[in-house]
């Protein structure tokens, strides 16, 4: 699932645009959903980098979904299993990862760093902000 961007360093811990409930300006981007902008936006913030970076979403689809996102990578052949998940990829710089429970995600992050045995995320939504974080590979929260 690796997109030919550079990390999105900027948006990290830089909340303009992020108000209440959900409000934010990669859901604006994105568009309505059942009538408004007030929906979960992690996988809204990585179409929202990747647009930023010039990449087409026939490589990283617009969405909000991380169900749709992560079906558009197992459908263009290019997601990979986590290793909690019979997997042996190991994530590299710029790749998407989603997050859940077997094969039903419910958060996505990008890639930023992996040095073998931790993966470093930057991730719209991470406690309601744009964040980072450092988790082991081996976590089961790491569905691919």
């Amino acid at each position: 699932m690796r997109a030919a961007w550079r990390e999105p360093q900027t948006a990290t811990n830089n909340n303009d645009g992020i108000g209440s409930n959900n409000y934010t300006k990669y859901n604006v981007w994105n568009g309505k959903i059942e009538g408004g902008y007030r929906y979960a936006w992690c996988h809204a913030f990585v179409s929202w980098c990747a647009n930023q970076a010039g990449i087409g979403t026939d490589i990283v689809p617009k969405t909000a979904g991380t169900s749709t996102g992560r079906s558009f990578f197992v459908n263009q052949g290019t997601y990979r299993q986590s290793a909690a998940n019979g997997g042996s990829y190991v994530p590299q710089a710029g790749d998407i990862i989603y997050y859940g429970s077997g094969s039903s995600p419910s958060h996505v992050g990008i890639v930023s760093d992996c040095d073998g045995s931790t993966v470093y995320t930057i991730e719209g939504n991470y406690s309601n902000k744009v964040g980072t974080r450092a988790i082991n590979l081996s976590n089961s929260y790491i569905i691919g």
